[in-house]
């Protein structure tokens, strides 16, 4: 067992999503005389048996389990990791939200959890000492932008929550214990019962106390909990000491299961068929002008269709990618996001692409890749209204934090169009176009970019007296 080296193991069914998240862990800061391996899983027959194989696989002492939708934002991730497994040698998990204390149904849900999380995927921010739900508005005080430098940990001052189970977006352990594939043969369940046999022999589950989220997660397809209830039922017969900490009244086990439970076989394929109906279109090829076709019949799928539509993420972000089409056609947009794109994979591989790299500008993640980011932008026809679509969608920061860091990246004449045209939308929400330039002003002096407060200021439509005056001391002082 090699005590100076940590492993990440991910089970992966996505070259795009593992890229991304490959992209986050290339940005840990190793600690001095340690070393990382990334062990990615194909093909898993579930999670447990690919967990199990990449635990039998490395010599690691240290693992993190992720998915491949999991990016890792904490810098010294595995700096504070570390800390915390080294503070107490029976601390053997460690994830990023768990509750206190199991349900008696078993769903960690049930109970107030601890920790942090960026749900990204639901637009949404889990945070606070009680782990909770918040539902992100963009007027919202709670979402910021994330800067890696907040991310300052000290075990001692900040401390630990010890937990009952952890989620299995994030799962780092000090010890080698086996996965129960044996019994978790599928995609639910495997996190908390692995938190149960650590127990079982003696061991911590915790859960650091983090004053900005360390992760974010894309988790927005759910179906996969079509077979939660299953798992639950074993679980609950298999570690029957543990999943009585607390009763419960009154509550559903899993009201996304439910929900989808209630739907008749023949409802299911009503909404299946035009889901698939819609992307054969689009692998066929059709005009721009026939979207709007398509975009309405997602859009009329009566309640069960909303059911799932709310559940599954492919086909909320079809509809989506649809309404892009739509309003660029509708404004005469010479470009548009399914110029280029030959089938459906190719579309949502765009749509997912444009994601990940506003993510990155929103999480303060871009480092030497604006060209990579820039070109993206350009040879693929990323219209203002694509931009703006997914920044109401897919991201959490502020509005005018976004067009901060978009005029920082976009100084390129097809990508400036974009921020300029997304200048104009903020302006009729509300926003003086002055006051807008003011606040882009302020946000780059606050970060020392005095060259970019003084393009902002410059570009301000009718300045003031007190403005122009201000322009001049700022050129006399920039050389």
């Amino acid at each position: 067992m090699n005590e100076k080296k940590v492993c990440f193991i991910i089970c992966t069914n996505s070259d795009l999503y593992l890229k991304e998240c490959l992209y986050y862990l290339k940005h840990l800061i190793v600690p001095h005389g340690y070393e990382i391996e990334i062990l990615t899983i194909k093909e898993a027959k579930s999670m447990s048996a690919g967990y199990n194989e990449g635990m039998k696989a490395d010599d690691a002492k240290y693992k993190v389990y992720m998915h491949q939708d999991v990016f890792i934002l904490n810098r010294n991730f595995i700096i504070d990791i570390l800390a915390i497994f080294s503070s107490d040698y029976k601390i053997g998990v460690l994830g990023m939200v768990g509750p206190r204390v199991l349900a008696a149904d078993g769903v960690m849900w049930h109970e107030k959890r601890c920790g942090a999380l960026y749900c990204a995927g639901n637009n949404s921010i889990t945070k606070g000492a009680e782990y909770c739900r918040i539902e992100y508005s963009k007027s919202s005080e709670m979402a910021y932008k994330v800067n890696y430098s907040d991310y300052f940990y000290q075990f001692q001052v900040d401390g630990i929550d010890k937990v009952a189970a952890v989620d299995g977006l994030l799962i780092a352990t000090a010890y080698d214990i086996e996965w129960r594939e044996d019994l978790f043969d599928g995609w639910d369940f495997y996190d908390v019962s692995q938190c149960m046999e650590f127990r079982k022999r003696g061991y911590y589950v915790v859960v650091p106390k983090q004053r900005k989220p360390w992760c974010l997660h894309d988790d927005g397809a759910v179906l996969k909990l079509l077979n939660y209830d299953k798992y639950r039922k074993i679980f609950l017969e298999e570690y029957d000491e543990f999943s009585r900490e607390v009763e419960i009244t009154d509550k559903e086990y899993n009201d996304i299961v439910k929900e989808a439970a209630e739907l008749s076989e023949e409802e299911w394929l009503v909404i299946f068929s035009k889901y698939y109906y819609v992307k054969s279109c689009i692998n066929e090829g059709l005009e721009i002008k026939d979207i709007n076709k398509l975009y309405h019949v997602l859009d009329y799928m009566g309640n069960e269709g909303a059911i799932l539509i709310k559940y599954f993420s492919d086909m909320l972000r079809l509809r989506r990618m649809l309404q892009i089409i739509k309003v660029e056609y509708e404004n005469n947009l010479k470009d548009s996001f399914i110029t280029g794109v030959y089938d459906y994979t190719m579309l949502m591989e765009k749509y997912i692409t444009t994601v990940f790299y506003l993510r990155r500008i929103e999480m303060d993640y871009v480092d030497g890749h604006k060209n990579e980011m820039i070109d993206f932008f350009a040879n693929n026809k990323i219209t203002w209204v694509a931009v703006y679509s997914i920044l109401i969608n897919e991201t959490l920061v502020k509005d005018i934090e976004i067009i901060c860091i978009l005029y920082n990246l976009l100084e390129e004449t097809a990508v400036e169009e974009t921020s300029v045209k997304l200048l104009e939308i903020y302006s009729q929400g509300g926003i003086p176009v002055r006051e807008i330039y003011y606040l882009l002003a302020d946000y780059y002096l606050r970060k020392s970019a005095k060259v970019m407060a003084l393009k902002c200021l410059e570009r301000m439509p009718e300045p003031d007296a007190e403005t122009v005056v201000l322009i001049q001391k700022m050129r006399d002082k920039i050389p």
